[in-house]
């Protein structure tokens, strides 16, 4: 299997998940993302001690993207808006992500999601 094939083995379960959800709000959002990365930090882990961050963010860029396609009503997800401000949600959630693992997930989930939700809601 490769690098991309693991990562989505993992992450499109997840992304099911959050469409699956009956409230898409912020707050709602970011709190199962966070609570998701908190119990899946090992896979994570890996992926950046192994050196494939890119190939991690690329994906996560890619999920983000499609997310926020299939359930933001409230922006106007076309041409140019959508592709930078997808790029610039999920580089910044996709850092803040990586720092907390790193940090060894000390900050607790709901101050996470609470940043995430004014970021991108």
């Amino acid at each position: 299997m490769r690098c991309c094939e693991i990562i989505n083995h993992y992450i499109d379960p997840f992304y099911d998940e959050l469409n699956a959800l009956p409230t898409k709000d912020p707050a709602v959002i970011s709190e199962a993302y966070f609570t998701y990365v908190a119990h899946n930090s090992a896979l994570f882990e890996v992926l950046i001690k192994s050196g494939a961050e890119t190939i991690l963010s690329q994906q996560f860029t890619q999920l983000v993207s499609q997310f926020y396609l299939t359930n933001a009503q409230t922006i106007p997800f076309e041409g140019d808006y959508a592709r930078y401000w997808n790029s610039f949600v999920a580089a910044g959630l996709y850092n803040m992500t990586i720092d907390w693992i790193e940090d060894g997930r000390q900050a607790p989930i709901s101050l996470m999601a609470e940043i995430a939700r004014k970021v991108a809601g």
